[in-house]
């Protein structure tokens, strides 16, 4: 479903995408609004309900990139490449065993586009 940089990453379970206005809006003196839309960005609210360690990796390899080219479908229902950098992730671990925990569960990661 995601690809980042040519690179599949797991299927989130939930994937929720919001695409973002960016404007600059405020009134004028006869109380009118007045908006200058900039642009239209992105933003993949994503969240992996378990991941083994090293599906796991491949979101923190993605978190550590400053900015990367991700293949997603947008709400037209196209699939479109554009750029994005990482949000901060957080995860729940699970199973710890022999020093290592074996499994991460309600990860949660948003990426932007740039």
């Amino acid at each position: 479903m995601l690809t980042v940089d040519g690179v599949d990453i797991p299927t989130p379970t939930d994937y929720v995408v919001d695409y973002e206005e960016i404007s600059k809006a405020e009134r004028n003196a006869n109380g009118l609004m007045i908006k200058e839309v900039t642009a239209y960005k992105y933003k993949l609210n994503l969240t992996w309900k378990k991941l083994n360690q090293n599906e796991m990796n491949k979101l923190m390899d993605v978190k550590n990139k400053n900015f990367f080219n991700v293949s997603f479908i947008d709400m037209y229902g196209r699939r479109v490449t554009k750029t994005f950098y990482a949000g901060t992730p957080n995860a729940k671990g699970m199973d710890y065993k022999d020093g290592r925990i074996r499994y991460w569960l309600d990860v949660k990661m948003n990426i932007i586009e740039r």
